[in-house]
Formats: C-alpha cells, sequence, structure tokens
C-alpha cells in the first residue's frame, strides 16, 4: 500500500483521480491536513482526514495505522509543520518516506521573516529533510538545494509529479491584428512575483505600445494587490490590465492565446504550470536566469530568455517550434506514467 500525505492544495484531486485513471494496479492510501471542501467532493473509505495536532496523536487516529501498513509514503509537500513534528518523532518511517519537492516547503529555509518560529521550525524540518529515504523533483538544481541546505541523503527520482507540469495540446487561437501587443506580467498576487522590480523592468522597454496583464485573483493580500493596481497604472496607465477574477480553465487559455510574452520574476522556482503551458502554445517566456528553473528548461533544450535583457529584446521575433517539439516528446502523459510507476514499483 502507498500512503499520499498532503495539505488540501488543488494538486491532490487531480492527482487522486490520476492515480485511479492511470495506476489503479496499485493500493493508494491518502490523508487530507487540514481544514477542507474535498471531503464533499472525495469521499472515498481510502481517504482520511486530519484536521488538527490532536488529530495525528489521538487514538485509534489512522495517521500511525497507515503509515506503519505502507510500503511507500509520499509527502506531497513539506509545509505542515505539525507532519513535519511527528516524523521527527517517528524517524523510523523516513527511509521509506518519499518528498514531492513543491518548491516554497524547500525554499522556506531562506524565509526572510527570520525569528525564533523560523528558528523552530528549521530546528523541526532539518533532522526530518537529512534523513528523508527520497527526493522527487524534476528541476536538479533543487536537489543540490537540499543537499546543501538540509544535507538530505536521499535517493533522486526524476519525476513530473503533477498533469500540470506536462505539455498540454491547448487549441492555438490566431490572435486578432488589431489587438496590442500583450505582455502576461507574473501569475498570481503573491508577492513573490516580485511585481515593483518586474514592472521597473517593463518601464525601461523604449516602445511602450504593449499592455501589461497582471493575474491578481489569488495569493496575496488585499492591502498588496492595491498596491500593485496603483503602481502598474502609475507606469503603465490604461495599459495597464489587473485580472482581479478567477477565470474557468477554458478563458485562461484564451488568455494566453491572445499573449505575446510571459515575464516572471520569481526568486525561486514556481510558476511551472503557467510558464510550461505557455512555452507549449510558442510563447517567448523571459525569466531570472540565476533560478534553478532556468537551468531546467536550459539543460532541456529549450530556449527561454533572460530577464535582465528584455528592455532590449521584447519585441525581437524568434521561432519557438522546436520549444513545443521538445515539451511534446519529454513531458507527456505517458512519461509522466512510466516515471510513477518506477516510483510505486521500487
Amino acid at each position: 500500500m502507498i500512503l499520499h500525505i498532503s495539505t488540501a492544495d488543488k494538486f491532490i484531486l487531480p492527482f487522486m483521480q490520476y492515480n485511479e485513471r492511470y495506476l489503479s494496479e496499485y493500493e493508494h492510501r491518502y490523508i487530507i491536513i487540514g481544514k477542507s471542501h474535498l471531503h464533499e467532493q472525495v469521499n472515498h473509505t481510502h481517504v482520511f482526514y486530519l484536521n488538527s495536532l490532536f488529530d495525528f496523536i489521538k487514538p485509534n487516529n489512522p495517521f500511525f495505522r497507515l503509515a506503519s501498513n505502507a510500503h511507500k509514503i509520499i509527502l506531497h509537500g513539506l509545509l505542515d509543520i505539525k507532519l513535519v513534528a511527528i516524523l521527527k518523532l517517528h524517524s523510523s518511517l523516513l527511509h521509506k518516506t518519499y518528498w514531492y519537492i513543491w518548491g516554497r516547503d524547500l525554499y522556506a529555509y531562506r524565509d526572510e521573516k527570520k525569528g525564533l518560529k523560523h528558528s523552530f521550525k528549521e530546528w523541526l524540518r532539518k533532522p526530518v529533510i537529512e534523513n528523508m529515504g527520497h527526493l522527487i523533483t524534476y528541476v536538479d538544481g533543487e536537489i543540490d538545494l537540499a543537499r546543501e541546505w538540509y544535507k538530505a541523503k536521499g535517493e533522486y527520482h526524476v519525476c513530473y509529479m503533477y498533469e500540470s507540469n506536462l505539455f498540454k495540446p491547448f487549441p492555438v487561437i490566431e490572435k486578432p491584428q488589431s489587438n496590442n501587443f500583450s505582455v502576461l506580467a507574473g501569475h498570481s498576487a503573491d508577492p513573490l512575483n516580485n511585481h515593483f522590480e518586474l514592472f521597473k523592468i517593463l518601464s525601461k522597454v523604449e516602445n511602450q505600445i504593449f499592455d501589461v496583464q497582471v493575474p491578481l485573483s489569488y495569493g496575496g493580500s488585499k492591502t498588496y494587490v492595491d498596491s500593485v493596481i496603483n503602481y502598474g497604472e502609475k507606469l503603465f496607465g490604461k495599459r495597464f490590465k489587473p485580472l482581479l477574477d478567477f477565470v474557468p480553465l477554458d478563458k485562461y487559455v484564451e488568455l494566453l492565446n491572445q499573449t505575446d510574452v510571459g515575464v516572471f520574476n520569481h526568486k525561486r522556482q514556481m510558476a511551472m504550470g503557467n510558464i510550461i503551458s505557455l512555452i507549449g502554445l510558442g510563447k517567448k517566456v523571459y525569466l531570472r536566469s540565476d533560478q534553478t528553473h532556468w537551468n531546467f528548461f536550459t539543460d532541456t533544450g529549450i530556449s527561454i530568455f533572460d530577464i535582465e535583457s528584455l528592455p532590449e529584446t521584447l519585441f525581437n521575433v524568434v521561432e519557438l517550434q522546436q520549444n513545443i517539439d521538445i515539451l511534446k516528446s519529454r513531458m507527456n502523459k505517458n512519461v509522466l506514467q512510466d516515471q510513477l510507476r518506477s516510483i510505486y514499483s521500487s
């Protein structure tokens, strides 16, 4: 039996469905941590919900029974400090534990809000990550960081993890010639998008005849969103287009089709689903060249562009069909199924 443990994140329900559809030959159990509406969508006997620390330690709770009996334990992210504390106390489980590295769980090491609380969390996390039996990602640089920061000793398994990280054969919609050149700036209202620095870079472009589309429907406080909007309108006027409402997938795909260039100023790996979707549509994408996901794309042979060069190169026309071909051949459902079977069977 394979035990999956996750917070109630957007990735986990599609992942359950993926396992049921393509990998049902394996016996899966799931523990969902934290308050969730998932029980309204998934009420199977193989899904268990733990909301508090008491739920972990109360008599007859499912965690220890399932964890003890599991052939493998797969952690979908390592963000819940209650789970980290339990694993620190029960380190005998770590040899069969696989950590799906999400990004923000790794980069918590360099959290800017350092203090006693951060130090305590890191005191809990370090021995758990150091002795984790297995590490799962597809970005080699994150394994290097885990080994550097936490002395992680686990075996590295390359895996794209979720369908959202794969090439998606979205229909290509012809953009009307009357539409302005469009730049998608960032992927959410999360301050880690570094919007203010990103807007300054865009403001240096000599020809300012382009729209700036900025997704702000989730991920940041209202105060932060308001400050981003005020600054964007100050720099770009009516060409600044904040996207404040959540849109369904078909409308988001339409937005990506109408985008000419995607620009992402993250100082860590994030928004990979958005970036891969844009590349799969043949769009030009700018990233910071000092980040691990830059190396992932360039090592894969995909052409991406350094955000530092944006003011001089934004309107340069480039042929990007090769990017689409690489994604189709290397980041597809068959590859993901093979990767997961290798992990589940090892």
